[in-house]
């Protein structure tokens, strides 16, 4: 909003301060003479009503609502918050505050307030009416449009951004010198100027530029200039009709000419044109003269004018193939004419091209004879470079990109070659129209702070570079892209890395097999191509620069990230994403009642996977403790086994306890976990810390989760295996070795007191004995210790005997399928039955059947 009125404002003043300034000027020269006059003229006009009359003080405040009245229509349609008509009135009303405190004015007044102020006042309730009523429905209407940025307009221009007003001097110097010198040339003639820059370059604008030059500054009549468009003709026989009419219509601004000067030439040479009933009406329209006195006589006028006539040309490479022949024979057949100067624009390869297609075999040499000088621009030190950066710049600040600007524009230009996308600044304003666009979807659709710029500019950049391969990525991005397990991210397909590559390993690679890949260039045209070749593969570095290059600006939000991916050719989010900015409250302290409705909602809807994901990139960024994250990570497993335990096995029912388990597996909440509580210090592979050093930083983490443990308030199977998985690596986890091993005793302790509660058909459930499973690895030595001195108290001795112990060859060992059932190793603890019953206090001997390995 405040965006909006600031450039409202801006647009009105710059569009009116012209005339402010001189209306402020003449206040301050004439002061006096105005003071006087208002005070002797109008006062005195104001004293014919009488003082305190509230019809006079109506009739003022109706002025206003009079005027709104009879432009009712313009003024309900109006849009903007702030148009020239509000800068007109606060400067009316200034004014007229400053006259009234400057002069020594006695207005009449009606209850205190002058006369002039109920107009004002009156002004002001009728602006308030008009917003509340009209104007603010009717922004609400357009706010569908306005909520979008307009398309950047690729028209000439006499700006000159590339510096090119010297080189503009010097070519109309060298026409006026080249004329100066006409008497010292036995014939002259005509001189064509051919300039041969590519689409795009700015011909047209130069153009402009020229016209401009000698029709509004210093080359003002010294030079007549001529316009000439033959695409306006609707037929190749007319562009030698409108030519004639354009040239004599010019000609006849600044000279009196001889009647019929050029309609019998004109006639001679429609001859020459196709024979329609166009060509035969106008052949007929002209007696016919000799050629030799026609030419004569025009060329006796061109000599006798004191200035050149340069005449313009454009877009000749886009005339059709018949129409550039007509536009070539005209100059040819005037090529004879003295003080003519043609300034011909067009593409030389595309001209070559129809004059190809015309027959001429060879073109080049042919233009030989029409053109007398081919002239190029001047070089510009990285102005295309710095044009990039200035609209990419506006761009930004557009789209209220003002806070992250700089670090957007650094990333971007990481791309390798990115300018080389764009070699005019043609080419910059169409690929800005396809990234604006894509900005205004993602604006609209309000997901603006959800993606990452860079990443958005190098897609649209893809698109207008090699828009089949946006599709495949678009469409079809199994083909291209694969999943990296390690980074959890999108990267380019092992099949098509070495396309993709970083320029840096290309070369590496070079010099590595420089053998192999030394390419023998034969000739010019060779290197043109190769040198050409290598400026259009910017995509493959830009594909490089989404999924593969190392960069600082790298978020949650990124293409890379499956999660992201799909909003960057959608400008939305799939149903199956949620936003950062939802995960960031669920963390909230605020919000601690309602995380479990939250969650609950998330995994309904089919969100678990961007659950994690953003839980992953932004949890550094929660207002809760990494704690909390604990805790709300094992509510939300908890959730899916009550509300999707098919997730895990459709096919058949399993245990809570190994449903957690795959879940933790499923969605890496062990690794997501272990980045949580990852120690940055060990980051630094030169620093060495001391134990007590990192305890230090980390004690209120520490502290908080020996409180967690000490509530005994924890999924005994969630925190079992997530601690267990940190303790791989727990030399770069910020709890510590010695927290870890203490911690995963007190919870076989605090499970080990759980169990002597349960009953015998709990103890013995398949849930709970894959829940021994997973406490039993925490610590497995201490499990064993701990095990056998529940197992001699038992009242189910007997039970975890002939469930758990089988006997063979005189050896006590595991039950094989509960082995397997517990996830234990064949090798491992083979003699820990064994050592229970020989030190148990149960004196009975069980008996085995050697055959199944169970008791009877």
């Amino acid at each position: 909003m405040f965006q909006e009125i600031k450039k409202n404002i801006k647009m009105a003043v710059l569009s009116e301060y012209k005339l402010i300034i001189c209306i402020l000027a003449v206040l301050i020269v004439f002061w006096k003479i105005i003071n006087m006059l208002i005070s002797k003229s109008i006062v005195n006009i104001t004293e014919t009503a009488a003082d305190n009359n509230m019809i006079v003080a109506l009739i003022f405040f109706l002025c206003s609502v009079f005027i709104a009245f009879i432009r009712f229509d313009s003024l309900r349609s109006e849009t903007k918050i702030f148009s020239q008509r509000h800068l007109w009135e606060f400067f009316l009303f200034a004014i007229y505050s400053l006259f009234k405190r400057l002069g020594n004015f006695d207005f009449y007044s009606y209850l205190g307030i002058s006369y002039f102020s109920y107009s004002f006042i009156g002004l002001f309730i009728t602006e308030f009416v008009l917003y509340y009523f009209y104007r603010k429905d009717f922004q609400i209407l357009a706010s569908l449009h306005k909520a979008t940025h307009p398309f950047f307009v690729d028209a000439p221009t006499t700006d000159d951004s590339y510096d090119r007003k010297n080189f503009l001097k010097t070519l109309l110097d060298k026409i006026l010198s080249t004329f100066d010198n006409r008497y010292f040339v036995e014939n002259p003639n005509a001189f064509t100027i051919l300039l041969s820059e590519s689409f795009g370059i700015g011909k047209t604008s130069f153009l402009f530029q020229v016209k401009k030059a000698i029709r509004e500054e210093e080359y003002k009549n010294k030079i007549i200039y001529v316009e000439f468009r033959p695409w306006l003709c609707e037929k190749p026989e007319t562009i030698i009709t409108e030519f004639f009419s354009v040239l004599h219509q010019e000609l006849d601004k600044h000279f009196v000419l001889p009647k019929g000067m050029f309609s019998s030439y004109l006639s001679l040479l429609v001859e020459n044109a196709p024979n329609t009933y166009y060509s035969f009406m106008l052949k007929s329209l002209h007696k016919k003269r000799s050629l030799s006195e026609e030419h004569d006589r025009i060329m006796k006028f061109l000599k006798q004018i004191d200035r050149p006539i340069l005449i313009s040309i454009d877009d000749v490479d886009r005339l059709h193939d018949d129409e550039v022949k007509v536009v070539l024979n005209l100059i040819r057949d005037t090529a004879d004419f003295p003080n003519l100067f043609y300034i011909v624009a067009a593409d030389k390869k595309n001209l070559c091209l129809s004059m190809e297609r015309l027959g001429i075999k060879a073109p080049e040499r042919f233009l030989k004879k029409f053109i007398n000088f081919e002239c190029l621009f001047p070089a510009n030190d990285a102005v295309l470079k710095q044009l990039f950066r200035e609209k990419l710049d506006s761009v930004l600040r557009e789209y209220s990109c003002t806070g992250s600007k700089d670090l957007i524009i650094n990333s971007i230009l990481e791309i390798d070659n990115v300018i080389n996308a764009f070699e005019t600044p043609r080419d910059i304003v169409r690929f800005l129209n396809i990234f604006t666009f894509a900005m205004d979807c993602i604006e609209r659709n309000e997901i603006m702070n959800e993606i990452n710029v860079a990443d958005l500019f190098a897609i649209s950049l893809i698109q207008y570079l090699e828009v089949e391969l946006y599709k495949i990525l678009r469409d079809d991005d199994g083909l291209l892209l694969s999943y990296d397990d390690s980074t959890k991210s999108l990267s380019i397909s092992s099949s098509y890395k070495s396309v993709f590559d970083h320029p840096l390993l290309s070369k590496i690679d070079k010099k590595t097999n420089e053998k192999e890949l030394h390419t023998v260039i034969s000739d010019t045209n060779d290197v043109v191509a190769d040198v050409s070749a290598k400026k259009q593969i910017v995509h493959q570095f830009v594909v490089c620069f989404l999924f593969d290059q190392q960069r600082k600006d790298i978020n949650g939000y990124s293409i890379r990230y499956v999660d992201s991916y799909f909003r960057y050719f959608a400008f939305t989010k799939k149903p199956t994403q949620i936003s950062g900015a939802k995960v960031r409250t669920i963390f909230s302290s605020a919000h601690e009642e309602l995380h479990k409705i939250e969650i609950k909602d998330i995994i309904l809807h089919g969100q678990e996977s961007s659950f994690i994901h953003n839980i992953n990139k932004w949890y550094h960024t929660f207002d809760d403790s990494k704690i909390e994250i604990l805790k709300k990570l094992s509510t939300f497993v908890a959730l899916l086994c009550e509300l999707k335990p098919e997730v895990v096995s459709a096919d058949k029912p399993q245990q809570r306890a190994l449903i957690i388990e795959s879940f933790i597996e499923v969605y890496d909440i062990h690794r997501l976990l272990a980045h949580i509580y990852f120690n940055q210090l060990k980051s630094y592979p030169s620093a060495i810390l001391s134990q007590e050093e990192t305890g230090k930083r980390y004690e209120e983490d520490r502290n908080d989760f020996d409180k967690y443990i000490k509530t005994r308030k924890y999924e005994v199977n969630f925190i079992s295996l997530v601690l267990k998985k940190i303790s791989i690596n727990k030399e770069y986890s910020l709890l510590g070795d010695d927290n870890i091993e203490r911690w995963s005793r007190q919870i076989v302790d605090n499970y080990i007191l759980e169990l002597k509660k349960y009953d015998k058909e709990h103890t013995f459930s398949r849930n709970n004995l894959y829940t021994i499973s997973h406490v039993a690895v925490l610590d497995t030595y201490y499990w064993i210790d701990s095990f056998k001195d529940y197992i001699k108290e038992s009242p189910y001795f007997m039970d975890w005997i002939a469930r758990v112990a089988s006997y063979e060859n005189n050896m006590c060992d595991w039950n094989e399928l509960l082995r397997q059932q517990l996830n234990f190793p064949h090798w491992q603890n083979h003699e820990i039955w064994k050592q229970i019953i020989t030190n148990s206090n149960y004196k009975e001997t069980p008996c085995f059947n050697g055959s199944n390995g169970n008791i009877k």
